[in-house]
């Protein structure tokens, strides 16, 4: 009567913080399911809608606006005292200002950190189409070369690869663009090779193993050059 539906459950939980109107619970697989199956002669599947407003009412078509979160998928689990923790979610955010057929949007993927109850962002597509991470990417296929292909979209446009330091001060460590045998970080008797860009010595080198084979002093441009040349 109250228009709520629960499959398998008579009392309705708050998984992941939110009393869905529909839930399923099950002990099984099939019992803790749901499928959305298509059957047309055609190339299309099946649709999964979320959507948002910004009206109050049903029914209401209220224009969203800017950094408006559209829909989110999330995965919660029971932490042996409820269902309220959220381990990851993906979430369609507005990423512009929207109008008439016009809708800009990035989608940001989240996980909980180990020790923690809330999600952070760890990446996300913009409405451009570009990715930003927040952490580290490590390619690491089943078999085969390693390999990331970074190709320009036409013959006159360039392909860069920047790396970047938001801090005013990175430390020793600087930038590095390193080429590690082995599976440390080029210590411990493993061979590294890197380009190396230090802002608080204001010197750029090629490193072996962490000694400078050739740098640059950013002030005086002076070349120095470990060994013969």
């Amino acid at each position: 009567s109250d228009g709520n539906v629960g499959i398998g459950l008579s009392t309705l939980e708050a998984d992941g913080g939110i009393t869905a109107r529909l839930q399923v619970e099950g002990t099984g697989g099939d019992t803790s399911s749901t499928s959305i199956f298509r059957n047309t002669n055609n190339a299309f599947g099946p649709y999964l809608t979320l959507g948002k407003s910004r009206g109050g009412a049903v029914n209401a078509d209220t224009a969203v606006v800017d950094n408006d979160v559209l829909g989110t998928i999330q995965w919660a689990a029971a932490d042996g005292t409820d269902r309220q923790c959220v381990g990851a979610n993906i979430f369609a955010r507005v990423n512009g200002t929207p109008g008439g057929n016009n809708m800009p949007t990035e989608l940001v993927f989240g996980t909980t950190a180990d020790g923690a109850d809330a999600i952070t962002e760890r990446m996300y597509i913009s409405s451009a189409g570009n990715a930003t991470f927040k952490g580290q990417v490590n390619v690491t296929p089943a078999s085969g070369d390693a390999t990331v292909t970074i190709n320009s979209p036409a013959t006159n446009a360039a392909v860069i690869l920047d790396l970047k330091s938001t801090a005013s001060s990175v430390g020793g460590s600087g930038n590095n663009l390193r080429f590690i045998e082995g599976s440390g970080n080029g210590t411990g008797g493993n061979s590294m090779f890197d380009f190396h860009h230090s802002p608080n010595s204001g010197w750029f080198a090629f490193r072996a193993n962490g000694s400078n084979v050739w740098s640059v002093d950013e002030g005086s441009t002076n070349t120095t050059f470990a060994g013969n040349v």
